[in-house]
């Protein structure tokens, strides 16, 4: 009977000899005078002026395989992301301000803000944060 309880001990302290530590990533706030932050905050004026005028440029920053979730929650590709629709095309886009944040050597977030007022039937102005 002691053999067993011995045998749960010992599988915890081998299979924990497999598992591996894991470090958080060092993160940091990006400056404003920093090339990539320019560039990260000039592609997110393009896309915030998108909606109220066509950005032939946007499809040299936006992944071939970008997928985005609209305000609705429906999904869109790059081919959609990079069109403009000359039928609903908003006016007054701004583009707040933009704080980028580096995990590590390869991955960055823009914290922002946008806005636009939409010409839908009844117009009203969208921020999307």
């Amino acid at each position: 009977m002691k053999f067993l309880s011995i045998i749960p001990v010992s599988l915890v302290f081998f299979l924990g000899g497999f598992a591996s530590s894991s470090f958080a990533q060092e993160s940091r706030w990006g400056s404003p005078g920093e090339e990539t932050v320019k560039f990260i905050i000039a592609a997110e004026a393009k896309w915030a002026n998108s909606a109220c005028s066509p950005q032939p440029d946007l499809k040299d920053v936006i992944a071939d395989d970008f997928q985005g979730t609209s305000p609705s929650g429906s999904r869109y590709d790059k081919a959609k992301a990079i069109a403009t629709d000359t039928k609903s095309v908003s006016r007054d886009c701004q583009l707040g301000e933009v704080k980028v944040r580096f995990f590590g050597d390869s991955i960055a977030i823009a914290y922002g803000a946008e806005s636009a007022v939409s010409r839908l039937k009844m117009a009203r102005r969208q921020s999307i944060v």
